[in-house]
């Protein structure tokens, strides 16, 4: 039969193979971060961080009386809390340093 020939399959605009990465080098690679795009997302991040700020010092903001080693006053309460916060951040800070530069000193002596 003449019509019984087998046809090879035609290949629609959908069939076509993608290119090879060899053919685009530039489209192989990801985008490298730049340093706009960092400064970009530390932007949200510290927008996002004083929002906040703001609603805890609106919701905070009734007065309250502090004693310290016999000194009494009267402060927000929000700036009470955000003292505090600092106090303890800037201990935690210096106990970490005073256990990094141990270790460096330790590395240094076993290093000789």
């Amino acid at each position: 039969m003449a019509g019984s020939e087998p046809q090879e399959p035609q290949e629609s605009a959908g069939d076509l193979p993608a290119p090879a990465a060899e053919e685009h080098p530039q489209q192989a690679r990801a985008a490298r971060p730049t340093n706009a795009g960092r400064v970009w997302v530390a932007m949200f991040f510290a927008i996002a961080f004083l929002a906040l700020l703001v609603v805890f010092v609106a919701e905070n903001s009734g007065s309250v009386e502090v004693s310290f080693f016999g000194a009494h006053t009267r402060i927000s309460l929000a700036l009470a809390l955000l003292i505090a916060a600092l106090v303890g951040a800037a201990v935690t800070l210096l106990v970490g340093s005073a256990r990094i530069l141990q270790l460096r000193a330790e590395v240094r002596r076993r290093g000789r």
